[in-house]
């Protein structure tokens, strides 16, 4: 609609064009007859922002100025007017004058209203034209403008700037980015252009203006009305914005897609009270869409170029992280990347970096840096933290605030430690679509915050160095699985020279290679090896624990000790191992292999690897083991040595619940496999070791022991070596009637039986196996229940000790002389399963089939030799008795006799003793015999009523005592004896013999003792007992042969001494005659009368003595008695006597006053001539009460004592020979005067180290009662 100015002075006229044009609805008209009123009109218009389009102007308006020059004047108030011209009739030059000033017509009058209608609709269009091509000049020009930026606050200018080329008085653009593009600067909210006269809203920020937030799709331009405009422009009230008069247009800013809305244009006219017609406003929309496309566009180029230099950034970035992945060495690799991350993120002084450990479920921290300070590695479970639900939900997390920290927190139930971050921000590390660690940083503090950009440049980093992270990762575990790998090659080595050292520490090697850090991890390990017969497995080592706390903690430390091979070498070495609760439980426990253990008992057959899920554990393990050791998913690996499995291993991930890797379970095999071999060639080692021991034993030792010991060693020896169940070994008396009989007293044996041990006592059957060996020369059967027609040809199944241990194989050896063709036993070597024997297993069985021949074969030929031995010594024994009178000599010769053919054997005789009831030492025995246990090295005696340990020798002496017989123990191992008592501890077996008298008196004990066990067959106890009773009767006989020469010296000596006496007599009236005349002769003479005095005394004390006869016996009383006997004696050599009276008080004896007097007078004189050279002479007489009616008395003094063994042995038997001087018979008489006169008896003590001087006890029958005193 165009809008009409009317001037024409002729109102008539004025008028009636103004009905054409407004009847046919063209445009309204104004009509104006004087010049004036048109310019205010016309100026009025173009200040509302309503302009006339078209002046209608008569060119003749009456005095004064004409039309052409009216129309100039109101262009002059309103430019973008246009102007027609009324002229008269055929005046053309008026016209072309019009045309000249800037008419757009000129129509001469009188017209057509259809002509003027015409042209007013011809201007219009060209009107329309006009403005369109100015505009799209003016939006072309925007656009290249715009597309030659590439800056957007510089388009944003173009915008506004070709904006108001466009007619408006303002033009402010709003723009509404993302937060992310406002956080990294790349757009502003809002910008603004427009007059200088008016505020510039440039940089400013709201939250809407004129209802942008409310354009919806689609989406189009909106035009506003002043009073339209008041209400919804809160935020432009704030900034002093005057709010438009006119109209105005909200021009939507669009993406391409038409899909988002980015912003606004917003035009208005200001002051001016202008309106927009429908052209413009369809222009407009066009503006819109070219200018959403140049912002868009270098919105886009802004992010492409931001996105470029941040690529290029995290290029470098991850270039020179990269660089450092094939190091393996994640630490470092996280450090890198902290410090590259710097660069970008505001505060990293709390980053952190950690790895999921699939094995234990858990985080490891490889870094982990709080408040700026490195802290060490650790590690946590998943189901703590926000590490851990990072990588449990396996999404980013991005907390800004701490508003967000708290609600997050809450809402996933997550357990925190220690303080909590206001912000927080963690990345996964992924590899192909699977987490495998996280990188977090967390800041704290109250204006602690992240921004988008920081978040996304995280994001990006994290995600471009994931592989880079995982090549370290994988750099990492391939370091340490080569490392692991050339442990293992290493520990195939080591394992050799530990085997041989110590075999437990062999197995401990093993399996902490299968659970260290530096071996194959896994949780725990138990080892069982199987027994010999493979009937049971029993547990041999183990390494683990039940607490899953104890475990973890173990392996940290580990960790952070550095913990390797070589560090468990040296602890090895150290004897300092930390042992686990698993090793003692294990040792415990025994499995029988049935079918109570299917697992186990698969594996043992089969040889090959079984793993059991958790379920399994419970229904195919035994309860012994599942209880114990509370097993999950387990693996269950053979231990081979080629062909031979020698048991198994159990491990299990019972802490970290791990599925099994089977590269780790090859590699636990290969390591098995390594250690059976080792295991099997250091048991072949042992077995030529222990074949080399049966031979030496065989050739050097049997001939100190009896055939069935050597014949059990060489079973114990092929059942270890064949690993049979059973090694019998029957050797073979010599042929009668042309039949085998077996020794089955000498029968070898090794091996658990079922059935008692005289099952292998029975005498082969004829025609039976034995038979079949000995004539074919050898039986193998490989399978009782195969297919082998020797079975049933021989009745096998049938056979007693096959059917009663269940024999499943067996080789039997015939044992064939070395020098003859004679057949000297049968070896058998018996299991309890089938078994393929090979020919190095009977290689092995025809060997100690060998061995046995040549045991077999000496024995026999020993036998035939000890039996003349036997019978030499019998003879020679006899004669030596039979020359000999004194014991001594006897002993000596019979114990050289005995030692030529018992070698290397410990002999001596202990005599009885019946006052203390214990058996003493013989005087000889120290030659032959020496006590070697230094804690009985003093000991002399050895009293019968101890039992326990008294000694076998004590035992046999008891027996005898009551029979009155002889008897002998022939101990084989006085191990297994309670009497034996360990005098030397070389002692295995021990042969004692009682020696009698012909009235069954116990006289002593015959000893012989060995250092082999079994040392002492049945002909070696009767030719013992031989030589016992010829013995017995030697000691007999000399100890009669003593008393009679003890009493003849003794009549000799008292005939002497009475010849003596007789002549005494004479002299001593002849002393006391003198003595008398004496001191009659010279009274006065006081000196010489005490002379004669003494003399008188002496004569006297001669006088006393008597003839040497048998005096009359009197009841006295002890205590007195011995000191009137003693005190004169002592007094006359100057000794000290200490009495020590034991409530004798009261005690009375039937004894000669003289006889004691004597008694004592020799003992005395023997101390003071003992303690001649002693600073102290001193005497103690004690005295002790018995229960048996006698009186103790010990006298005992402190010289050197009586040392000479051979002299305390005959001191009261024979004279005691005085270096130059006669004499000697003072104990002899001593002895004499005690047993003959007082019926008592005397004895010298066994000489002590600990005490001074010699010790006499004299023991003298008491009283009854106390006599009568008259």
């Amino acid at each position: 609609m165009c809008r009409v100015l009317i001037l024409d002075d002729n109102e008539d006229a004025a008028r009636q064009v103004q009905d054409t044009i407004q009847i046919h609805n063209f445009a309204p008209a104004t009509v104006c007859i004087r010049l004036d009123d048109a310019l205010e009109q016309a100026k009025n218009a173009f200040r509302h922002g309503k302009p006339y389009d078209i002046f209608l102007i008569d060119l003749v308006l009456g005095p004064g100025k004409d039309g052409i020059e009216a129309m100039k004047e109101l262009r002059y108030v309103s430019p973008d007017s246009d102007a027609i011209i009324f002229t008269g009739f055929g005046d053309v030059e008026s016209g072309l004058r019009a045309y000249r000033a800037g008419a757009f017509r000129y129509l001469a009058k009188p017209f057509e209203n259809q002509e003027l209608l015409f042209l007013l609709e011809a201007l219009k269009e060209r009107r329309k034209a006009q403005q369109e091509n100015n505009w799209q000049k003016i939006f072309s020009k925007m656009l290249e403008s715009a597309l030659l930026q590439t800056n957007f606050h510089t388009v944003v200018g173009v915008v506004l700037a070709h904006s108001l080329e466009l007619g408006f008085e303002r033009a402010h653009l709003f723009w509404i980015p993302t937060r992310k593009d406002v956080e990294k600067g790349l757009l502003l909210w809002k910008k603004s252009s427009e007059n200088k006269s008016i505020i510039n809203f440039r940089n400013r920020t709201f939250s809407d203006w004129f209802g942008i937030y409310h354009i919806t799709q689609p989406y189009e331009s909106i035009f506003l009305q002043s009073s339209e405009i008041k209400i919804p422009a809160p935020d432009a009230k704030l900034t002093g914005y005057d709010l438009p008069v006119g109209e105005t247009a909200v021009l939507p800013l669009i993406s391409i897609s038409q899909e988002k809305l980015l912003g606004a244009l917003v035009l208005d006219f200001r002051w001016t009270e202008k309106n927009l017609n429908q052209h413009e406003r369809s222009m407009l929309n066009l503006f819109m869409h070219q200018a959403s496309m140049v912002l868009e566009r270098v919105t886009d180029y802004e992010r492409k170029q931001l996105a470029l230099h941040e690529s290029d950034d995290i290029r470098i970035l991850a270039r020179e992280v990269t660089k450092k992945a094939p190091s393996g060495d994640l630490p470092m690799l996280f450090d890198e990347i902290r410090r590259q991350v710097n660069n970008r993120v505001s505060d990293v002084s709390n980053f952190g970096a950690a790895m999921l450990d699939k094995e234990t479920n858990e985080l490891v921290f490889y870094l982990l840096y709080e408040n700026g300070t490195r802290k060490q590695e650790t590690r946590c479970s998943t189901t703590r933290g926000l590490e851990g639900v990072l990588i449990l939900n396996q999404n980013e997390v991005f907390l800004k605030d701490k508003n967000e920290v708290k609600k997050f927190i809450y809402e996933n139930d997550i357990h925190m430690e220690g303080k909590i971050p206001s912000a927080w921000m963690g990345a996964l590390i992924f590899v192909e679509d699977e987490p495998i660690g996280c990188i977090f940083i967390q800041q704290f503090g109250q204006q602690a915050n992240f921004s988008e950009n920081e978040w996304e440049f995280f994001l990006k980093v994290i995600k471009q160095l994931s592989p880079a992270i995982n090549v370290c990762k994988t750099a990492k575990n391939e370091r340490e699985d080569k490392e692991r790998v050339q442990v293992l090659q290493r520990a195939s080595f080591e394992m050799m020279r530990i085997a041989h050292h110590n075999e437990e520490y062999f197995w401990l090697t093993v399996l902490t290679l299968a659970t260290s850090n530096f071996g194959l991890r896994f949780n725990c390990a138990l080892l069982f090896l199987a027994d010999d017969n493979h009937s049971f497995l029993r547990g041999k080592m183990g390494i683990g624990t039940k607490n899953r706390r104890d475990a973890f903690r173990d392996w940290e430390r580990d960790q952070q000790k550095h913990y390797n091979f070589d560090t468990f070498l040296k602890n090895l070495e150290a004897n300092n191992i930390h042992r686990t609760p698993f090793e003692k439980i294990v040792s415990k426990v025994s499995v029988k292999l049935d079918n109570r253990a299917l697992a186990i008992s698969d594996v043992m057959v089969s040889g090959t690897r079984k793993l059991l899920s958790e379920s399994e554990v419970k229904t195919c393990l035994p309860s012994d083991i599942s209880r114990r050791f509370s097993l999950s998913a387990c693996a269950l690996l053979p231990l081979r040595a080629g062909a031979n499995i020698l048991g198994l291993v159990i491990v299990d991930n019972r802490h970290t619940h791990q599925q099994f890797d089977a590269t780790a379970l090859d590699r636990l095999q290969t390591l098995l496999d390594n250690a059976g071999l080792v295991w099997e060639t250091l048991r072949q080692n042992q077995k030529s070791e222990i074949l080399l021991d049966v031979n030496y034993q065989i050739l050097n030792a049997a001939s100190g022991q009896t055939l069935k010991h050597t014949l059990d060693s060489i079973c114990e020896a092929a059942r270890k070596i064949s690993e049979a169940d059973w090694a019998v070994i029957y050797p073979i008396r010599p042929k009668t009637n042309d039949l085998y009989t077996f020794d089955t007293d000498s029968i070898g044996h090794d091996g658990r039986l079922k059935s008692p041990i005289r099952s292998i006592r029975i005498q082969p059957s004829l025609g039976g196996v034995s038979e079949h060996v000995l004539s074919e020369g050898m039986l193998k059967i490989c399978d009782m229940d195969g297919n082998d027609p020797l079975v049933e040809n021989l009745e096998l199944n049938n056979h007693h000790f096959i059917k009663a241990e269940g024999v499943k194989a067996l080789i039997g050896v015939p044992i064939i002389d070395p020098h003859t063709p004679d057949s000297l036993g049968i070896l058998y070597l018996d299991y309890q399963h089938p078994r393929d024997f090979s020919d190095q297993e009977i290689h092995h069985a025809k060997s100690f089939a060998s061995l046995a021949a040549v045991a077999i074969a000496d024995s026999k030929r020993l036998d035939e030799q000890r039996q003349r031995e036997r019978l030499k010594v019998a003879l020679e024994t006899a004669e030596t008795i039979s020359k000999e009178l004194e014991v001594d000599e006897i002993l000596t010769k019979i114990f050289q006799k005995l030692i030529t053919l018992f070698k290397q054997t410990s002999i001596c005789v202990l005599e009885y003793d019946a006052d203390e009831n214990a058996l003493k030492f013989a005087p000889i025995t120290p030659k032959f015999y020496r006590i070697q246990n230094q804690k009985y090295e003093n000991r002399q005696a050895f009293l019968l009523t101890i039992t326990e340990q008294g000694s076998i020798a004590c035992a046999v002496a008891r027996k005898s005592l009551k029979t009155h017989k002889p008897e002998h123990i022939n101990e084989p191992d006085v191990s297994s004896n309670h009497y034996y008592l360990p005098l030397n501890h070389k002692t295995r077996a021990e042969l004692c013999v009682s020696l009698m008298s012909s009235n069954g008196d116990l006289l002593g004990v015959l000893a012989l003792e060995r250092g082999l066990i079994n040392a002492f067959n049945d002909d070696d106890v009767s030719l013992i007992e031989t030589v016992a009773r010829q013995l017995s009767l030697a000691m007999e006989r000399a100890e009669q042969g003593e008393r009679i020469k003890f009493l003849s010296t003794v009549s000799t000596m008292t005939a002497w001494a009475s010849d003596i006496a007789h002549d005494i007599k004479s002299e001593i009236g002849n002393l006391k005659s003198l003595a008398y005349l004496i001191q009659e002769s010279a009274p006065e003479n006081l000196k010489v009368c005490e002379y004669a005095k003494q003399i008188d005394e002496s004569a006297c004390n001669l006088s006393e003595a008597g003839y040497w006869n048998e005096q009359i016996q009197s009841p006295i009383l002890l205590e007195n008695a011995l000191k009137q006997c003693i005190e004169i004696y002592a007094h006359q050599r100057a000794i000290t006597i200490q009495y020590h009276f034991d409530n004798t008080q009261d005690v009375y004896i039937q004894a000669s006053l003289t006889e004691l007097k004597r008694v004592f007078h020799h003992l005395i004189k023997n101390a003071a001539r003992a303690m001649e050279y002693e600073p102290e002479k001193k005497i103690t007489i004690s005295t002790h009460l018995r229960s048996d009616g006698h009186v103790e008395i010990l006298l005992q003094d402190f010289g050197p004592g009586v040392v000479d063994e051979e002299v305390r042995a005959y001191i009261f038997h024979r004279q005691v020979e005085k270096k130059n001087k006669n004499g000697g018979y003072g104990l002899l008489l001593v002895r004499q005067l005690i047993e003959n006169n007082m019926k008592g008896k005397i004895k010298l003590l066994p000489f002590d180290k600990t005490m001074r001087g010699a010790a006499f006890l004299l023991k003298l029958p008491i009283l009854n009662t106390s006599p009568s005193v008259e």
